[in-house]
């Protein structure tokens, strides 16, 4: 197919097809306004196909990404009570989710926590010591640990029995308290 050039840039030139279609080319160098060129159809044929193949491929791309990107589900509520208190989200297999602060004590504590993915019992215990460290948990204080199981998880029950095990290991004047 002929064209003729009708528009030169930078890195762009315009034709005119015989057919009286305007075609924009990329990088065509050593042509001149006027002048007459040939133009292989399959290669524009191409560089269509190639557009339609990229964008198909951009698309398939996000929504992989959005059906793989589902947040993880919530099996508990833990909340931990010792002033600070904590409310802890939890999956399956008691791994946390993520955490929030209930009061401005709740606030220091999980500064100084790293906690995402951490399993229950391992925050609980870091979470007694980081509170015994800044001072807000005494020897004969009480820690109230209140579980509300949104789905059944025997993993979410015995990992907090285990925290709630070892605080009394190590800190026998403690009191905790469970609620579930």
């Amino acid at each position: 197919m002929k064209a003729v050039v009708v528009q030169k840039e930078k890195n762009k030139t315009y034709v005119m097809t015989e057919k009286g279609e305007f075609k924009c080319l990329n990088n065509l160098q050593n042509v001149d306004i006027g002048e007459t060129i040939e133009l292989n159809e399959n290669f524009l044929a191409l560089r269509h196909t190639a557009k339609i193949l990229i964008a198909a491929s951009l698309l398939l791309a996000l929504i992989f990404t959005i059906i793989n990107f589902k947040s993880p589900e919530v099996y508990a509520y833990v909340y931990i009570d010792i002033n600070p208190s904590i409310e802890v989200l939890i999956d399956k297999n008691a791994k946390i989710i993520s955490a929030n602060p209930l009061n401005e004590d709740g606030k220091k504590i999980l500064k100084n926590l790293s906690y995402k993915g951490l399993d229950i019992t391992t925050f609980i215990n870091q979470t007694v010591k980081e509170s015994q460290k800044l001072g807000f948990l005494k020897e004969e204080d009480t820690i109230v640990i209140t579980t509300v199981n949104i789905k059944n998880s025997h993993v979410i029950n015995e990992d907090i029995q285990k925290a709630i095990n070892d605080i009394k290991k190590t800190n026998a004047k403690i009191q905790i308290e469970t609620l579930k």
